[in-house]
């Protein structure tokens, strides 16, 4: 019975944890680039369950397996490309596909983003809204105002002069990557990082977040029944320990 409470437990931190991944995903359903995560389960391994005849001598005789619930196996992003909305801001840009990514450089250092919606600060300089820069071959990409243009191999140039060639990666590998917080990523391992020169990058337009919301509202509803039928059982177990201890144990 203990079992039984063991693997309640575990499947309501499972639920709880869920519902944490999936809240996230509804609070950025309206992030630009922003791709969703899920949770990746896995059961505890089995116990083999003997026969009492087992210790009598008679040999083990195999009743079946017990599961002993489940855990976290791993929290993966899902890299699929969400829909693409033009804006016409000049600042808006999108690259084409699911795996390539923008170069940020960061006071940790570079990182990576699907993340598209830029600006220019007080200097000119092309950033993120949390004010991170946008990387070129040549480095930080300045600017006089946002009259400039970028084509889809990712030059950038204004009054007709070529200014930088935007840096652009592709990881071929989603694993190799982990969120670094403000919609950046880092590599694991830099060597699955390679260069594209011909992004197919477009200006003044916008790839929104992958998430589905009603798609997640679904599975956050589900996610509260479960979470509730999980936490009766549990109380129903509770109650039949009770018993055992206060009445069945009892001499009469």
């Amino acid at each position: 019975m203990l079992r039984g409470l063991y693997s309640s437990a575990a499947g309501l931190k499972v639920l709880q944890r869920k519902q944490d991944v999936l809240a996230n995903n509804v609070a950025n359903a309206n992030t630009p680039g922003f791709k969703r995560d899920q949770i990746v389960l896995r059961s505890f391994p089995e116990q083999v369950v003997l026969s009492r005849e087992a210790g009598k001598g008679t040999g083990a005789k195999v009743v079946g397996p017990i599961s002993l619930g489940v855990q976290i196996h791993a929290v993966n992003t899902v890299f699929e490309q969400g829909v693409l909305t033009e804006t016409g801001r000049p600042t808006d840009l999108a690259l084409g596909g699911g795996r390539e990514f923008f170069v940020i450089s960061t006071p940790e250092g570079e990182r990576y983003t699907r993340n598209g919606s830029f600006t220019l600060d007080g200097e000119g300089y092309l950033v993120t809204k949390a004010g991170d820069y946008l990387l070129g071959d040549a480095g930080r990409i300045r600017l006089q105002g946002d009259d400039f243009s970028v084509d889809p191999a990712g030059r950038v140039s204004q009054a007709q002069e070529f200014i930088d060639q935007l840096r652009v990666i592709r990881i071929n590998e989603p694993a190799q990557l982990i969120k670094k917080g403000h919609h950046l990523y880092q590599a694991v391992n830099e060597e699955a990082v390679e260069d594209v020169r011909e992004p197919k990058l477009r200006q003044g337009v916008l790839e929104l977040s992958n998430v589905s919301l009603t798609s997640e509202m679904v599975k956050m509803i589900a996610g509260i029944r479960a979470y509730e039928i999980n936490a009766r059982v549990l109380r129903v177990q509770d109650e039949l320990l009770g018993k055992a201890a206060n009445e069945i144990g009892a001499i009469r």
